[in-house]
């Protein structure tokens, strides 16, 4: 399982926005018992959803934190893309870089897991 973020910069206070997160399976065989974990820094944007694809369900388990569990196998060789929408609503003063972090993790021995974990960086 590999993880990237792929994110627009974000627009000031008020603004909304969209991270792009994409999970796939690098491997030769099924991934099974797939979950993606997503976590945002709580001093960041005050407003957290999670888009996923079809085949996921995602729930929130704290403000910042949404755990998505795919509902069958994940094919070798598939791609799957959430969105991470967010409402950014500190003021400039407070306006400090955050981290947004995501983790992938199956019950199938991944042979790399250096790829398991992205973290980006929002401004």
């Amino acid at each position: 399982l590999a993880v990237s973020w792929s994110a627009p910069q974000p627009g000031g206070r008020n603004a909304s926005y969209s991270d792009t997160l994409t999970l796939r399976n690098l491997g030769t065989d099924a991934s099974t018992s797939t979950r993606l974990r997503i976590e945002v820094q709580p001093q960041a944007p005050t407003t957290v959803t999670v888009v996923a694809p079809t085949g996921w369900t995602c729930a929130r388990l704290a403000s910042y934190i949404h755990e998505c569990a795919a509902s069958r196998d994940v094919a070798a060789g598939s791609r799957h893309v959430f969105t991470v929408n967010q409402r950014d609503s500190r003021t400039q003063a407070t306006r400090n870089p955050y981290r947004s972090t995501a983790t992938a993790s199956g019950a199938l021995l991944d042979p790399d897991t250096s790829n398991n974990t992205a973290v980006i960086v929002n401004p």
